[in-house]
C-alpha cells in the first residue's frame, strides 16, 4: 500500500516538472548564476509562463549596495594664476616725414615701433576700456598698450592716421585746443576726421596754457603758474571746443610739460577723473598720475630695449 502512494507522488512530480519544461522556462539552481541562484533566460524566445514574473537578462535581482570604503580626500587641481595684465601709455607728439625734431618722428618710425610691440605680444586698447579699467569694470590680460598723441599736429590726421586704419590701432588725442587751425596744429576738418574714424578719442591738454613762462630764472609751464580759477577757466573753454568737434566732453587731462602742482592738480581733478603726466612722474610719491612713456624722444632702438627690459 505504502508502495502504491508512493508511486503516485513521484508521478505527480514528474507531471509537474515535464509541464514546465514544455513551458520552455524552468528554474533551476545554477553556481555562479547569480545572488539568488536564478539562470537567466538564455534567448528572447525563452520567457517565463504567464503569471511568473520576469528576471532581468544580466542577473536575477539587484544587488544590495554594497558598503562605500571612505575615499582619501584629494586636492582638485588649481590653475596657475594668470600673470598681471600691464598696460603701458605711449606718447607721442608730431608724424611727419621731416622727422628731425625731438618730438617728431616718421610715419615708417611709427609703424617700425607699432609693429614691433605688436609682434612681442603688446596689443592696443582704446580709451574706452582703459578708462573702464581704470574704474574696475575691466579685467585685461596680458599685455597692452594705450596709444595716444600730444598737442594735436596735421600729420597725425594726414600721415597717422592711415597707418592706423591698416594696422586696426586706436588712439588718443591730448588737444590744445588754442592751436587749432594755426601754424602745424590740426585743422578742423583733420579733427572731425580723427572722429569719423572711429579709431581716436579727443581728451584735453590746456587751451591757452600750453606754454612756458620764465619764473625766476626758470622756464615752467604756464599751468602751474595759473591761479585754480584761471585753470579750470582754460580747462572748460578746451572742453567746450572738443564738444563742438562732435566728441563726448572729455574725461581725462594730460598737463603739458607733465608738469602741475598740489593746487592745480586739486583743482583739475573737479573736472577729469583720470589725469595723464609723463614717465618722470612715477617717481614722485604722492602723486596719482598715470605715467606715459615717451616714445619719440627715444630711438626705436632704445624702445626695444626699454620694452625687453620690462619682460616679465
Amino acid at each position: 500500500m505504502w508502495l502504491g502512494r508512493m508511486l503516485s507522488v513521484l508521478a505527480l512530480v514528474l507531471g509537474l516538472s515535464l509541464a514546465n519544461a514544455s513551458a520552455g522556462w524552468c528554474p533551476v539552481l545554477v553556481c555562479g548564476a547569480g545572488p539568488n541562484g536564478l539562470a537567466a533566460p538564455s534567448s528572447p524566445s525563452q520567457q517565463p509562463p504567464q503569471g511568473v514574473p520576469t528576471l532581468p537578462a544580466t542577473s536575477a535581482l539587484p544587488d544590495e549596495p554594497a558598503a562605500q570604503k571612505p575615499q582619501p580626500p584629494t586636492s582638485a587641481a588649481v590653475p596657475p594664476a594668470a600673470p598681471a595684465a600691464r598696460v603701458a601709455a605711449l606718447i607721442y607728439h608730431q608724424v611727419c616725414w621731416d622727422d628731425g625734431g625731438t618730438f617728431v618722428v616718421s610715419p615708417d618710425r611709427l609703424a617700425a615701433d607699432l609693429g614691433w610691440l605688436l609682434s612681442q605680444g603688446w596689443q592696443p586698447v582704446d580709451f574706452a576700456g582703459f578708462v573702464a579699467r581704470h574704474a574696475g569694470e575691466l579685467m585685461l590680460t596680458g599685455d597692452h598698450f594705450l596709444l595716444t598723441f600730444d598737442d594735436g599736429y596735421q600729420g597725425v590726421a594726414d600721415y597717422a592716421l592711415p597707418l592706423l586704419q591698416e594696422m586696426a590701432i586706436p588712439a588718443v588725442l591730448f588737444l590744445t585746443t588754442g592751436d587749432l587751425d594755426r601754424g602745424s596744429g590740426l585743422t578742423t576738418p583733420g579733427a572731425r576726421a580723427l572722429l569719423d574714424s572711429g579709431l581716436f578719442s579727443l581728451q584735453n591738454h590746456s587751451h591757452g596754457l600750453h606754454h612756458q613762462v620764465s619764473e625766476g630764472g626758470l622756464w615752467q609751464a604756464a599751468t602751474t603758474l595759473a591761479s585754480p580759477a584761471e585753470l579750470v577757466a582754460d580747462l572748460l573753454s578746451a572742453n567746450k571746443i572738443i564738444r563742438k568737434l562732435g566728441a563726448p566732453n572729455p574725461v581725462a587731462f594730460a598737463w603739458p610739460y607733465g608738469e602741475h602742482t598740489p593746487a592745480a592738480t586739486a583743482a583739475v581733478r573737479e573736472l577729469f577723473p583720470l589725469l595723464f603726466g609723463t614717465e618722470e612722474v612715477l617717481a614722485q610719491a604722492g602723486v596719482s598720475l598715470t605715467g606715459r612713456i615717451g616714445m619719440d624722444w627715444r630711438s626705436h632702438e632704445a624702445v626695444r630695449r626699454l620694452f625687453g627690459s620690462l619682460s616679465p
